[in-house]
């Protein structure tokens, strides 16, 4: 599912319990096409930096990465959305894991966007209602299944499919390194795998 919207970039986006295909001891098989969505490249890893920085309940880098998924008009209040997310964050991180619902989050932040001022494009409007559907068909039919654990083992891959795509190998590695000793945040190393590049170390002294 992660793979679809974040790596693929091709996703249902109509996957009620009712498009779902159970069989025992299978895999379950999304059914009816009919409604499907598409996101390009820079948009799906602005949206995993923004699922990044709810996880690790960082307001500013979550607003930071919204405001440059969309568009800030002249009438923006930037400042205002940063302290908007500054308080909505910490209430979502910190929610029981059977509570969070990446699809009503999403929502939650565009409705205080738009109310700030800063447009965003209607693919994330698209992606809240196919976060949500697939949520909600897991709670139906695996209420065991917890799509934060699922999120997480996905992580890994994701990241590196799409660092894959802009940098080498070597450059993945190291901003890998850096990320683990600390050496600067992860919504910054994300920024510079999306530009081609990493951030430099601090001097040190």
């Amino acid at each position: 599912m992660f793979r679809g919207f974040f790596v693929h970039r091709f996703f249902h986006a109509d996957l009620h319990p009712g498009n779902v295909f159970v069989a025992p001891g299978e895999k379950a098989a999304p059914i009816d096409w009919g409604m499907v969505g598409r996101t390009d490249r820079r948009t799906g890893m602005l949206l995993m930096l923004i699922l990044l920085s709810l996880a690790q309940n960082d307001g500013h880098g979550l607003a930071k990465a919204w405001v440059e998924l969309g568009h800030a008009t002249p009438w923006a209040k930037l400042g205002a959305f940063a302290s908007d997310m500054a308080v909505l964050v910490p209430q979502i991180a910190d929610a029981p894991l059977e509570e969070l619902n990446f699809g009503l989050t999403l929502t939650r932040v565009l409705t205080c966007s738009t109310k700030r001022g800063i447009r965003t494009s209607p693919t994330v409007a698209v992606l809240g209602k196919a976060f949500a559907n697939v949520e909600g068909s897991v709670r139906c039919l695996a209420p065991g299944l917890s799509l934060i654990e699922v999120f997480k083992a996905e992580m890994q891959h994701v990241m590196l499919s799409l660092a894959a795509e802009t940098v080498s190998k070597e450059k993945v590695a190291r901003t890998a390194l850096e990320v683990m000793l600390g050496i600067g945040s992860v919504t910054d190393q994300m920024s510079g795998l999306m530009r081609g590049r990493h951030s430099t170390p601090p001097a040190e002294g």
